[in-house]
Order: C-alpha cells, then sequence, then structure tokens
C-alpha cells in the first residue's frame, strides 16, 4: 500500500515537469503528506472554447464514491488495487472515465527491525518527480459543497520494493502519463497497461527518520537520513516535546480533579 508520501519541489518545478497549462491551489513543500490530507492531483479539463488543458487542482485523499451520499458510512479508500479496479463498483466509473496523476518525489513504508518499527523512504533516479497513478470521484458533502477525493493505484512489489512491503503505489512511465488521463480514453485493456511495478534500476530507498511517525510531522526532519546527527537531534526534540505535551496534559487533569470541576453542575438544596 502506499499510506505517506512527500512533494517536495517548487510550483515551477512541478508545472514544467507536467506541461501544465494552470495551478488552482497553493503549493508548499511536503514531507509527509498523510490520508484525508488535501493533495494536489493532476487532471484534464475542457474549456469553454472546446480546448483540452491540463491543470492542477486540489483533493482529499480518501476516495469516496460518488454514489454516497453520506461519507460517514464509508472509510475514505487512500489506494485502490489495480487488479480490483473493473471488479469493485467504487473503483470502476472513476478508472474508466476520472483518472489523475498525483505528483511525489518520494514515499514512505516501514520495516521491522529489532521488535521496532522503521520507516524509509523510497526515491525515483535520487529524487527526481514523478506520478502516481490515481483515480478521482467529484461529489458534494453533507453540506452540498463540491467534494473532490482521490485514491493512490497499487501494484505488486517490484524486487526493490517487495524486501519492505508486498505492495507498492503505480508510477507511471513519464510517456504513459498524458494517456493516463486522457478522458477519451476508456479501454480498460489499454489502461491497465500502463499499470506495472516500476524499473527496479530507478528506484531505491534509505532509513529515515523517525520524526515521520508521527503524521502530524511536515518538516524536513522527515526526511533526514536515520542515525545522523540531524536526525538523531530531531528525534530526541520530537520525544521531549511529546513527553511535555503528556505532563502538561495530565497536570491540566489533576488541577481540574482537585478543583472539583468534573465538568457536572453541582446543585446544592439549601433547607428553609
Amino acid at each position: 500500500m502506499c499510506g505517506r508520501y512527500t512533494q517536495t519541489h517548487t510550483h515551477k518545478e512541478i508545472m514544467e515537469r507536467f506541461d501544465l497549462d494552470a495551478l488552482f491551489m497553493d503549493l508548499d513543500p511536503r514531507y509527509n503528506i498523510s490520508p484525508t490530507q488535501t493533495v494536489p492531483i493532476i487532471l484534464e479539463r475542457d474549456t469553454d472554447d472546446n480546448k483540452t488543458v491540463r491543470v492542477l487542482d486540489a483533493s482529499s485523499w480518501g476516495l469516496i464514491p460518488g454514489f454516497v451520499k453520506d461519507p460517514r458510512l464509508l472509510k475514505p479508500m487512500i489506494n485502490a488495487r489495480a487488479e480490483t479496479l473493473m471488479e469493485k463498483r467504487m473503483f470502476k466509473g472513476a478508472f474508466l472515465s476520472r483518472r489523475c496523476l498525483i505528483p511525489a518525489d518520494g514515499f514512505y513504508e516501514w520495516l521491522t527491525e529489532n521488535k521496532k518499527k522503521q520507516p524509509v523512504r523510497f526515491q525515483v533516479n535520487n529524487g527526481e518527480l514523478f506520478a502516481f497513478a490515481g483515480i478521482y470521484e467529484e461529489g458534494k458533502d453533507l453540506e452540498g459543497n463540491p467534494r473532490r477525493t482521490c485514491s493512490i493505484i497499487t501494484v505488486a512489489a517490484n524486487e526493490t520494493v517487495s524486501p519492505v512491503h508486498d505492495r507498492m503505489p503505480a508510477i507511471l512511465k513519464i510517456e504513459d502519463e498524458k494517456r493516463w488521463i486522457d478522458h477519451s480514453l476508456n479501454d480498460p485493456k489499454e489502461l491497465m497497461e500502463m499499470l506495472n511495478p516500476c524499473d527496479n534500476a530507478i528506484i531505491d530507498w534509505y532509513r529515515c527518520s523517525t520524526v515521520v511517525n508521527s503524521s502530524r510531522s511536515d518538516s524536513k526532519n522527515c526526511i533526514l537520513r536515520a542515525g545522523t546527527p540531524e536526525a538523531l537531534a530531531a528525534e530526541d526534540a520530537q520525544r521531549i516535546a511529546a513527553a511535555e505535551a503528556k505532563a502538561n496534559k495530565a497536570s491540566k487533569g489533576k488541577a481540574k480533579k482537585d478543583s472539583g470541576d468534573d465538568g457536572v453542575q453541582l446543585i446544592m438544596h439549601l433547607p428553609n
């Protein structure tokens, strides 16, 4: 699967790499993108003068099918297995007509070492921009506001990734990116041919800082190589901050208990 990833390039680099016509959201470096967060996706749109443009727009990471009226009834799907795209109703419509590119420059997985979870970061060609194959849905939330959600397609892991995890995100070949988001293309066989484990020669990984373990962390510290002085200092700072937050919470709880304020209003009845 793919549950965290990075996109640290500038909007100019993304526009040039993917030959975009427009951006409809602000872009900041992201070092620990997590499920349900707002993410950039690339899709095609038809203009009023019958032109097709390629744009970058915002989406929530975690697909909710358009036929689901109440999003509380379904856990958002952050990943869609390539093998089930034509089998599952929640994916089929998007696969055939609502595909997107999800720009990235790395993704995380976790190794179990000495009974501990060690995060690792995968990169393509030492940190180049690439595109996950994605699908998206359009709908409305409970208040009637527009809702766009997306999912990253996964495939069986290649030889480089398999020692860490048996699945990996589908990373498109550059020559397939335009075809993938071409909404006039709806041949399942042709689409499936683009969804393969990427070449072993272009992907590698390294152990990174445990700072990334917290989904609240989103800084350069997340991508530091494990064991470096910078990574160790960042991990110590995170542990200290977590311990202080825990102590403050406990202190506030004790003070509340000592004051007798347990959140219930007490009414005293005095004798007449």
